[in-house]
């Protein structure tokens, strides 16, 4: 899933599993417009595979991406980051599982280049 306009994104119940990239975000890749806001409420981003970000990547400022609920499981980076790579934006996590990922270099659950990230 390929996330590159503005508008909210609600991710709740449902499994997006298996994808792959080249580059970032295996699963979903979030880039491009500072509007836009993703919340990941409930259900499984799992298995995905990429060079950074096997789950997910944030590469943007301005964006948020909350963490309420869910899981980030299984991811396999090649490069930083197995489950989230944030190059830039905003990682908020107040719930959910970050588990299981791995990365041939660094951040095998998350891994920062830029941008912030807060867990409560």
């Amino acid at each position: 899933m390929s996330i590159n306009t503005g508008g909210t994104v609600e991710i709740d119940g449902v499994t997006i599993q298996k994808g792959t990239a080249t580059g970032g975000g295996g699963n979903i890749s979030i880039f491009n417009n500072a509007a836009a806001k993703i919340t990941i409420k409930s259900g499984t981003i799992t298995e995905g595979k990429a060079a950074a970000g096997g789950n997910i990547q944030i590469n943007k400022a301005g964006l948020t991406v909350n963490m309420t609920g869910g899981t980030i499981s299984n991811g396999t980076s090649t490069g930083h980051g197995g489950g989230v790579y944030l190059a830039a934006g905003a990682f908020n996590m107040t719930g959910g599982t970050i588990s299981s990922n791995s990365a041939a270099n660094r951040g095998g659950a998350v891994y920062i280049a830029g941008g912030s990230v807060t867990v409560d």
